[in-house]
């Protein structure tokens, strides 16, 4: 099986990896998230993901820059 990885990335780690995963939304999905990530933690346990949760409009007060008028939420 070929493996594909990155531009640049030719081996795997030798030490343990977090990766940092973002995501926004409601409690429903909150919940469904962090249940893959602990099925892809028991799979991988070298690998731990650093989880960072926001409500939908905390996605928006964190945006870098503020989307057209009309897109807005309100």
């Amino acid at each position: 099986m070929r493996r594909r990885t990155a531009p640049g990335i030719d081996q795997l780690a030798d030490e343990p990896v977090t990766l940092r995963v973002t995501w926004w939304g409601g409690d429903t999905r909150h919940a469904r998230t962090q249940e893959v990530f602990d099925l892809f933690e028991e799979k991988y346990p070298d690998i731990t993901i650093e989880p960072e949760f926001s409500d939908w409009t905390g996605y928006w007060r964190s945006s870098p820059r503020p989307p057209p008028a009309a897109t807005r939420p309100t």
